[in-house]
């Protein structure tokens, strides 16, 4: 009857292990996923910021009309405010993940072997994801602007 009774309690240890395991390689794969969104709104942002400024500012840049020059300059604070909300995001993910770091070093150190998942505080959260989704509407949004003002340019020539 022992010898079931520790059968047990290693089969349920070792589908606790399991679960962790995944759940781990499930938060690698979101972790990564939103590390690629961001580089993507960096290269995006800056991308467009850097031709779009080198266009409208050389010597030989097209005539703009005022509504032009004011959709052109609504994107490139949309695109700049994405820029530095996207880096605000990743800090503020680096300072969750060093909080988890923490919890998880003081688990160790009370030789607690349990299994448990560890949480950020939930401003942290909220703050992370309320960031992180701004910055997002704002890269569509300065896209979205710079494609219009660059529809403004296109004239019809008889």
């Amino acid at each position: 009857m022992r010898r079931k009774i520790r059968t047990t309690n290693q089969e349920s240890d070792q589908k606790q292990a399991d679960t962790a395991a995944l759940f781990n390689d499930f938060n690698k794969e979101f972790r990564g996923r939103i590390d690629s969104l961001i580089k993507s709104v960096f290269i995006i942002c800056g991308g467009i910021l850097s031709i779009t400024i080198g266009a409208f500012l050389a010597k030989d840049s097209p005539q703009l009309s005022i509504a032009s020059i004011g959709s052109i300059q609504t994107s490139w604070i949309a695109l700049s405010a994405s820029i530095i909300g996207s880096l605000l995001t990743m800090f503020l993910l680096i300072i969750a993940q060093a909080q988890t770091s923490e919890q998880m070093k003081k688990r160790i150190e009370s030789k607690n072997t349990r299994l448990t998942v560890h949480k950020n505080p939930l401003w942290l959260r909220v703050l992370i994801w309320s960031v992180g989704i701004i910055s997002f509407i704002l890269c569509i949004f300065g896209l979205a602007v710079i494609a219009y003002a660059a529809g403004q340019l296109i004239t019809i020539k008889p």
